[in-house]
């Protein structure tokens, strides 16, 4: 007959099993959040391990528009190191160029080919786009922001200002920034069959007038197409070859041809244009220019056609 074995044996067998499992869960889990910990770690360095590039700025104003990178934009882009115990930065050149084709030259370039619009008579018009287009060269764009990252610095630029430094930024570039497709409901609209203007502020007619235009007879018929104001002067002087003219309303929208009053003109409108047409401006009685003057501004898309 076998000898029966105390149950407080049983017991104690049975705790030091548990004792072992509570003791393999926990060091387990111990073990994952230190893991854990040491992966966040290694992703998101301390401020201190940063060094000047958490404070690098860099804004470009195009237009109306800007582009603003901080730290947080760049940070997928640039290696940070430390060596004897100064910290250096090196960009990563494809993902820097990957940002400016795929994101910075989209929002920067004005190119295209034609602009549509809705004239005065319900009409969709389709014109070749004349106001000059915009390209960014990306090229210079990577040089100066990899310049600027590197040194963990400061750049502030207006890309669209006169200035030679703005110009350095385009490989192609209009008179003054902005697209004729962008009209908000303002623009200026010029009929040439019709010989008339007419002025819309946000799909609301502000003025109109009959017009004279240039004579197509003398080869100097005004140019169609979408184009944007680029310059306004009061008390101007037109010169050509033949002329030299003082206008007190003068409203540029390409080279050398504009809107303005038109003090010699004893009428407008109908067919006047085919015989004493100008020499390509649209011209205006004087508060008519005057009202069109007031209104105009630089960027405001014209539009002419036959």
């Amino acid at each position: 007959m076998r000898k029966k074995e105390p149950e407080t044996r049983h017991f104690g067998m049975i705790f030091c099993l548990l004792l072992c499992l509570t003791m393999i869960v926990v060091g387990t889990t111990e073990g994952c959040m230190s893991r854990r910990e040491e992966d966040t770690d290694s992703r998101t360095p301390k401020q201190e391990e940063l060094g000047k590039i958490k404070d690098v700025s860099i804004t470009l104003r195009f237009g109306s528009d800007r582009e603003t990178l901080r730290f947080e934009d760049i940070r997928d882009m640039v290696e940070i190191q430390k060596e004897n115990g100064a910290f250096q930065y090196r960009v990563h050149e494809d993902k820097l160029k990957e940002y400016i084709h795929g994101i910075l030259a989209k929002k920067t370039d004005l190119t295209e080919d034609t602009v549509s619009f809705t004239s005065h008579d319900g009409k969709t018009r389709t014109l070749s786009n004349r106001a000059g287009k915009w390209k960014l060269d990306e090229n210079y764009a990577f040089e100066k922001l990899k310049k600027t990252i590197e040194k963990a610095g400061t750049l502030s630029a207006d890309l669209t200002s006169q200035s030679e430094e703005s110009a350095k930024w385009w490989k192609e570039k209009g008179y003054v920034y902005g697209s004729p497709k962008d009209n908000d409901g303002t623009y200026i609209e010029v009929s040439i069959e019709q010989q008339h203007l007419w002025l819309y502020r946000q799909n609301r007619l502000m003025m109109d007038s009959p017009v004279i235009t240039g004579n197509p007879n003398t080869s100097h018929g005004t140019p169609e197409g979408a184009f944007v104001v680029f310059d306004k002067e009061q008390n101007a002087l037109l010169s050509g070859e033949d002329y030299e003219t003082e206008v007190s309303y003068w409203v540029e929208f390409t080279d050398a041809v504009g809107i303005h009053d038109a003090i010699w003109q004893a009428d407008f409108g109908g067919e006047l244009y085919l015989t004493v047409g100008s020499h390509g401006c649209v011209n205006l009685p004087f508060e008519k220019a005057k009202q069109v003057y007031g209104l105009a501004y630089l960027g405001m898309p014209v539009y002419i056609y036959s």
